[in-house]
């Protein structure tokens, strides 16, 4: 193993830095991910990590539990912030899931062990830390969220759950005609209307899933998306990369709407174990009245419940009125500030957390307040 290790009782925190190569037990931890899904395997972390560009001084990699075998038991994916003593999930605006990954065999104890030891002295020590967004709720203890929580609080850590966005999705979904016939009849007439306009303008639609055509894929993708009205990737090699990953993993899922030759639309959807994410989408601006958007997921949409027979199709992240009418269902991501009471930098978190609640139930009151009439 590499790294330092910090020993605690049968337990040790174990360091491996940056985007890889990992140890391959802890990358076996990492594989058997249920909560996290795809966001929680090697080949999506390492290529986050290698990809990103983190802020100036932030450390990435993997922080584990070793037991008394040496063996990880739990992986966190961290980043290491040069503040002293932060710890936060090993994530940016692309990740819709992070956190820790326990081993299948790992009680409850275990990960109170675990965040037990990040508050004992040395390299490790983890006097504030931030886990998420994570699925569940903080107070549900069945739930990742919930279970996370009650370990963090069991450890000595004052936590303070936070919404991290909203989340449309569609779960168990129904046959495709089924699907399309409960959708808005707005919604259906657009794409009927839009679909015969399109069609007799030359338009087509094509999805795009195998390693051959990733690269004529990604060029009209990067095409499209740098004549919309989206602002340029900060990190400009992530979704290149994570194009070639997803093809020659099986993920991909590259929808694209051509007018004769030319690229008019694009959308980037990931499928795996049996679900369908939906991560980029863009349209050419000059071409925006041809609705070839709103085509192009109803084509990949189609395609999830046909040809992939998706267990559930998901927007991710943000509460965009029109994801709405795609998906049926809302709810919410968490994440969990942690805080170390017995370190300087844990109590000023706490009290700034502390300050800023009672600021706000002040405003909620003197919103509700009638105004005062003058004589």
């Amino acid at each position: 193993m590499s790294g330092g290790t910090s020993g605690g009782m049968s337990s040790a925190l174990q360091w491996h830095p940056g985007p890889g190569p990992w140890p391959a037990a802890a990358q076996a931890v990492l594989a058997q991910s249920t909560s996290l899904g795809l966001y929680g395997r090697p080949a999506w972390l390492q290529h986050l990590a290698g990809s990103v560009h983190f802020e100036p001084g932030e450390q990435a990699g993997l922080l584990s539990l070793a037991g008394p075998q040496g063996q990880p038991q739990l992986v966190w994916p961290v980043l290491r912030r040069p503040q002293g003593g932060a710890l936060c999930c090993l994530a940016n605006y692309y990740s819709p899931l992070a956190g820790p990954v326990a081993a299948a065999e790992l009680p409850a104890e275990g990960w109170a062990a675990f965040f037990s030891a990040l508050r004992r002295p040395g390299p490790w020590r983890a006097c504030t830390l931030e886990i998420g967004p994570l699925p569940g709720h903080p107070a549900q203890p069945s739930s990742p969220a919930g279970q996370i929580c009650q370990a963090l609080q069991a450890a000595g850590y004052r936590v303070q759950p936070q919404e991290a966005f909203g989340n449309w999705h569609l779960p168990n979904p129904p046959p495709w005609a089924h699907y399309w016939a409960q959708r808005p009849s707005r919604l259906q007439h657009t794409v009927a209307r839009k679909g015969r306009q399109f069609q007799a303008a030359g338009g087509r639609l094509e999805v795009i899933s195998t390693p051959a055509d990733a690269e004529r894929g990604l060029q009209a993708f990067q095409r499209v998306y740098d004549e919309s009205w989206k602002q340029r990737e900060p990190h400009p090699h992530f979704i290149p990369g994570l194009v070639r990953l997803a093809a020659e993993a099986g993920w991909l899922r590259l929808g694209i709407a051509w007018l004769r030759d030319e690229p008019v639309a694009a959308q980037l959807w990931l499928h795996a174990d049996g679900k369908t994410d939906i991560h980029k989408l863009a349209y050419r601006q000059a071409h925006a009245k041809l609705g070839a958007g709103t085509l192009l997921t109803a084509h990949l949409m189609q395609h999830a419940l046909e040809l992939d027979r998706a267990k559930e199709v998901d927007y991710l992240t943000g509460d965009d009125a029109y994801k709405a009418e795609w998906m049926s269902q809302r709810r919410v991501r968490w994440r969990l500030h942690g805080a170390d009471p017995r370190s300087l930098q844990g109590a000023w978190a706490i009290t700034r957390q502390s300050v800023g609640q009672q600021a706000r139930a002040w405003v909620a009151r003197l919103a509700t307040l009638a105004p005062v009439r003058r004589p």
